[in-house]
Parts: C-alpha cells; structure tokens; sequence
C-alpha cells in the first residue's frame, strides 16, 4: 500500500506522525536545510523539536488515536528511549548516529527501535 504523501496514516481511527529530535536540527548549515526540505518533501508533516520537552509537549497535545514515529540522534536515544519506550504513543523509533555499534548497545534492549541510520545517508535516503 503507497503512504500518502503527508505521511499521516490512518490505520481504522489511527493517525500517526512523526517527530524527529535532534538538539542541532535548527543549525543553519546546508546539510541540516537539505535534509529538513527533503524530509518534508517525501513525508509531509513532521515536528522538528531540538529537545525531550518539546517532543513530550507534542505527545500530549496530540488526539487520542494518533501514534508517533519518532527519528532521534544517537546522543539524545540513548537517555531518551529508555524513558519513553513503553508509552503506547510511540509507535517506533529510528535512530542516526554517527557510531552504529556504540548505540546498538544501548538500543538492543529496545523493540521499537527499528533501524539506524548515519545522519549521510539519512540525507541521501530522503532524496528517494
């Protein structure tokens, strides 16, 4: 079945989003731009949040029914994960990260942690 292009599925009265939490999402180098205009491009809406507060005010904020894929830095999943895994609002997790093996540690533990991705080929992955 194709996503629509917003990406907000609906699954019987299921909605999910996606949130993406990266402290230095908003830097203003290129690849940072590039990859936020891309991501949108492919996906539609998306929250950029740079920290666990926000994102957890978006979880809260969200209508009954609505689910979250949540993209992370390796740095911030590795405190972050642990704390909101078993919320049923988080549908699954991805994780980019410049050391794979370094948060495969942590990340083994977890099940809705799905894939990991190197920021470089997230980027390359959003141009598809």
């Amino acid at each position: 079945m194709a996503m629509p292009k917003n990406h907000q599925v609906e699954t019987n009265t299921t909605f999910t989003h996606t949130i993406w939490l990266d402290a230095k999402i908003w830097d203003e180098n290129d690849d940072s731009k590039l990859a936020q205009k891309k991501f949108r491009e492919h996906f539609g809406r998306c929250n950029f949040v740079t920290n666990t507060t926000d994102c957890e005010k978006v979880i809260k904020k969200s209508v009954d029914g609505t689910t979250f894929v949540l993209i992370v830095s390796g740095q911030i999943g590795s405190r972050f994960v642990p704390e909101i895994h078993e919320n049923p609002k988080y549908s699954s997790i991805y994780v980019y990260c410049g050391n794979k093996t370094e948060h495969e540690k942590w990340a083994i533990n977890y099940e809705k942690v799905r894939c990991f991705l190197l920021l470089s080929i997230f980027i390359i992955v959003s141009f598809i």
